[in-house]
């Protein structure tokens, strides 16, 4: 027993050169992996993986604790692999029974080119707004856009970018979404009031997005596509495609069952669901069929139709979708999380914070701080919670301490959340709307207005106290 005893490791936190160098090197090889070898970011993360199990071992973590944690990870966030199946059944169903060939067809005959990259920021943050679901948005209405951005010439970085940005509005305004209830919580506020509080950076930067936004579109929409060509384009759609308006019944249901405040998961396969029934009746393909693109992808060669006879901006519109279509995102995802459940499970993320922000607090520095360490347990961990959570916790007392209320620690917390993810390579958000709209993040992240212009106004709003409340005096 006394042997025993005596192999077992103590645990303890790295120290500072183990915890700011597990970061610094996943930072570091993922550089490499995009700059220099053009590889993808699994290898990077596999890669780092075993760096920091190394310094877990260092640590005094056997291989069962280090396991455990990234075992844990994953599962605490196992939801996200079923919305992802469930976007790319219904991406692929909504193809199968032409609703996104049919919004595209009515929508590309009265919008201007000039104004989709805009049109789609704002469609897509007020559907976030109503719905409360940046993911459910990108994956349907998202979709649609990016469909007829292609088929308009427009520019797709910055349309990705819209799609990514106003999708995730709501994630900090809308009483609906998950994380503005969280934000409440930490806040320790109502829902609408913590709403109102995170508007003071939020409604600025969403202005500038859409004046940016304005200045993209009239300025490169890439590809110049002329009347003609778009002519060409729709006529290629309606030969494989019956368009009509029974074809929109998916979109119309999801939409319903949205604004109802339904589950999204069920939502998204229940609309796919009727989708394959309608592309049976309405476009005349099998079911046998439809079950096949719902899972491999849409494709025209599964359908019987040759697609060298088809325009190719249609065949790199519809072909896409599919359960499988998430394969590689899962690989990456389990990566990234692996990683992380190490990086929380040591404590590196606690050293690194200590170190950076212990002495911080004016209210600048705080807000900066606060941002920071949002970015760095963003891109730690890859966990929109925990990104909103941390910098409260580790914070939140600094704030109280220095005569300000909790709800500017949480507000600022939110400012950073789910959207700075969209602009990180290895996060689930930044993955999720890569594959959505086919465009790799670090092409659509400097269109990315709202993932770090929040971050900027949070910051500029702290300088000059507005909207910064006084901590509350207790009865």
């Amino acid at each position: 027993m006394i042997e025993e005893e005596k192999s077992t490791k103590v645990k303890r936190k790295p120290n500072k050169i183990e915890a700011f160098s597990s970061l610094l090197f996943l930072i570091i090889v993922v550089l490499i992996g995009n700059f220099f070898g053009g590889i993808g970011i699994g290898a990077p993360l596999a890669l780092s993986i075993g760096y920091v199990s190394i310094i877990a071992w260092r640590c005094g973590y056997s291989w069962d604790d280090i396991k455990d944690a990234m075992s844990e990870k994953v599962t605490s966030i196992l939801d996200i692999f079923f919305i992802l199946l469930g976007v790319g059944f219904l991406v692929a169903a909504w193809m199968f029974s032409g609703t996104i060939p049919t919004l595209i067809t009515y929508m590309v005959k009265v919008i201007n080119p000039d104004y989709v990259i805009v049109l789609t920021f704002i469609l897509c943050a007020i559907l976030s707004m109503i719905i409360g679901t940046g993911w459910g948005t990108a994956g349907t209405l998202g979709v649609v856009m990016i469909g007829l951005g292609l088929t308009l010439g427009v520019n797709m970085p910055a349309l990705a970018a819209a799609v990514g940005c106003g999708s995730h509005v709501g994630q900090i305004l809308s009483p609906m979404a998950d994380m503005v209830n969280l934000t409440a919580v930490l806040g320790k506020k109502q829902p609408m009031d913590m709403a109102k509080r995170s508007a003071y950076f939020v409604i600025p930067t969403v202005i500038i997005s859409i004046i940016v936004y304005l200045i993209v579109g009239f300025t490169s929409h890439a590809s110049n596509t002329s009347l003609d060509e778009i002519d060409v384009i729709v006529s290629s759609m309606k030969e494989v495609f019956h368009i009509s308006i029974f074809s929109l019944l998916p979109f119309v249901f999801l939409l319903i069952l949205a604004v109802m405040k339904k589950p999204i998961l069920p939502v998204l396969f229940s609309s796919g669901l009727i989708a394959l029934v309608v592309g049976v009746f309405v476009n005349g393909f099998s079911l046998a069929d439809g079950l096949m693109v719902v899972h491999e992808g849409f494709s025209l060669s599964t359908l019987g139709i040759d697609s060298s006879t088809v325009n190719p901006i249609v065949v790199t519109l519809v072909e896409r979708g599919g359960m499988l279509s998430f394969a590689s995102v899962f690989v990456t995802l389990f990566l990234a999380l692996g990683y992380a459940g190490i990086m929380v499970k040591i404590g590196s993320l606690d050293v690194i914070v200590t170190t950076l922000f212990g002495k911080i607090k004016n209210t600048v520095g705080l807000a900066v701080s606060t941002c920071l360490v949002g970015i760095i347990t963003a891109a730690s961990t890859s966990n929109s919670y925990l990104t909103l959570l941390l910098p409260v916790e580790l914070l939140g007392e600094k704030y109280e301490q220095n005569g300000w209320d909790i709800s500017n620690a949480a507000a600022v917390s939110g400012s950073v959340g789910t959207i700075i993810m969209m602009v990180i390579p290895w996060t689930t958000t930044g993955l999720y709307i890569s594959e959505v709209t086919g465009v790799p993040i670090l092409k659509f992240a400097p269109y990315a207005i709202l993932s770090y212009g929040c971050c900027i106004i949070a910051v500029i709003t702290s300088f000059i106290k507005f909207g910064w409340e006084k901590k509350r005096t207790e009865i």
